[in-house]
């Protein structure tokens, strides 16, 4: 059926979608209970509604932490996290056809980068970004919606429902969200209504085998106007997953891989507090046929004397400081176990008195490399979408069979690391073995910068200086040299006339 036919009524489709997710929304909601409660409430919360606090904070702190750590992955505030590279063999031709041309294209492409790259920085994305991320780390899932004039939106699992083919392809997007009718597009078929009054407003993005149909409904009849198509590769709307499982809609966060050492460590921190907050009441206890007067003794000043017996007093004690020192060292192993899944800096080095900076880098390179596959989804289901839509909303119009973006961040920067390392390993193993000259004389120094420049991600063209400048710089100063030597080969000349011309006037005037 044509879609502009087609009649689903979206309420109904949203009460059997939103039953469908029942099991993960309360996963979710688990996992955000130990870490961030406000990242998934019920949908009876409002603002006066108050959120159960965790008794640990470690889960909060690793989510925010890794959140923060993907965020300048992906989205770095110094460089672009995406490249435009042309075809080679195009480019090939045309610089064949025109000498230089390929250097302008680049210089070109390079414009269009940094002007995309501002647009982010306009329009204010790693704020959206940073709380889709972590409600991926969370929750495992998050949708993304970017609108060109109303900026970019955040819902969460109690406000979307997404349907996928079994190969993880997006089929089709409901939301829903209460709107007042003032809110509503102009020309809305819901004239009569107070401007005031609450509707819940659900809008359908579907595939149709070639475009994604939109169209949004409000109490229950569709909003005019709201009829729309979308481009594959121009949706508004990004769906993303932590994990992409086969066969199913939505995807599992990190936290839900890690929900028994929280849930451990939540119970142990609440036996070690309230615990703790037994043993440090005190209390005394005073024999009651002893023949200490108790008045008397609480009345005395320090140092004074009463009557009395020291075995009629005892303090109150727990006697549970080996059972308290137990539950202490489990819950100290299950948060260094979680600190090293969510990358927190003090999993990065072992517990020593001399730990080396080597060891620490290592460590820290491998467990960056553990979030290599969520790199390549985000990669997929983030950056090259948003890639697409900065592009059509700034008007930039590259050949598609000629120009493709590739992102520069994520998997990709972490084999540049690699890389990197690499080559300041071999220039270190190389110079201890055969010295700094050896290393020197059959050394490629314009390879090397080269190569430097590719692995930490930087464009070298322009910031070092070429064999035609080295040249030219070089020939300049001698030219300079040769000049100064003939001017002051020119002024010993002048000087020895000089002299020779005052020797023979002093020799004229003696004759005289």
């Amino acid at each position: 059926m044509d879609a502009t036919t087609e009649v689903i009524n979206l309420k109904s489709r949203w009460e059997k979608l939103n039953g469908e997710k029942n099991s993960v929304v309360d996963r979710a909601k688990a996992c955000a209970e130990l870490t961030i409660p406000s990242l998934l409430v019920d949908t009876s919360h409002t603002e006066n509604t108050t959120l159960n606090t965790p008794y640990q904070s470690l889960g909060a702190r690793a989510v925010n932490n890794l959140a923060s750590k993907l965020l300048l992955s992906l989205l770095p505030p110094n460089a672009p996290f995406f490249r435009f590279v042309p075809d080679k063999i195009a480019m090939l031709e045309l610089e064949a056809a025109q000498p230089g041309a390929m250097a302008s294209v680049n210089n070109q492409l390079a414009d269009i980068e940094r002007a995309i790259a501002a647009q982010i920085e306009r329009e204010a994305l790693r704020v959206p970004t940073f709380e889709a991320l972590k409600l991926l780390v969370a929750t495992g899932n998050a949708l993304v919606y970017r609108d060109k004039t109303e900026g970019t939106r955040v819902y969460n699992l109690n406000s979307y429902c997404v349907k996928r083919t079994p190969e993880g392809k997006v089929k089709e997007i409901l939301t829903k969200e209460t709107v007042t009718y003032a809110e509503l597009p102009q020309g809305s078929n819901v004239s009569g209504e107070a401007l005031d009054k609450e509707v819940e407003l659900y809008t359908i993005v579907k595939w149709n085998g070639k475009t994604f149909d939109a169209w949004q409904e409000a109490g229950g009849n569709e909003v005019e106007g709201t009829r729309g198509v979308f481009q594959k590769d121009k949706l508004p709307y990004m769906p993303l997953r932590w994990t992409s499982v086969h066969n199913e809609d939505y995807g599992r966060g990190l936290v839900e891989q890690y929900l028994g050492d929280l849930r451990s460590l939540e119970a142990l921190t609440m036996s070690i507090i309230e615990a703790s907050a037994a043993s440090s009441k005190m209390l005394f206890l005073v024999n009651p046929v002893g023949a200490t007067n108790i008045r008397a003794l609480a009345k005395a000043p320090s140092g004074s004397f009463i009557r009395g017996n020291a075995n009629d007093i005892t303090t109150m004690q727990v006697a549970k400081g080996n059972d308290l020192r137990i539950a202490y060292e489990v819950a100290g192993d299950i948060q260094r176990r979680l600190a090293a899944a969510f990358l927190l800096n003090e999993s990065a080095s072992r517990q020593a008195e001399r730990v080396t900076a080597e060891e620490v880098r290592l460590m820290a390179g491998e467990l960056e490399d553990a979030l290599g596959g969520i790199y390549s989804i985000l990669t997929q289901e983030l950056q090259l979408p948003l890639i697409r839509l900065l592009m059509a909303s700034s008007k930039v119009n590259l050949p598609k069979d000629l120009v493709e973006p590739i992102i520069v961040t994520g998997v990709e920067a972490l084999g540049r690391g690699h890389d990197f390392n690499k080559l300041v390993q071999f220039a270190q193993t190389l110079q201890g073995l055969l010295g700094p000259e050896i290393f020197a004389q059959y050394t490629n120094v314009d390879a090397v910068i080269s190569q430097i420049g590719t692995s930490l991600g930087i464009e070298t063209k322009g910031l070092v200086k070429s064999q035609e400048q080295l040249q030219q710089e070089a020939q300049a100063q001698q030219e300079q040299q040769q000049a100064a030597m003939m001017q002051q080969a020119g002024q010993t000349g002048l000087d020895a006339a000089a002299q020779n011309a005052g020797a023979m006037a002093g020799q004229q005037m003696a004759a005289q």
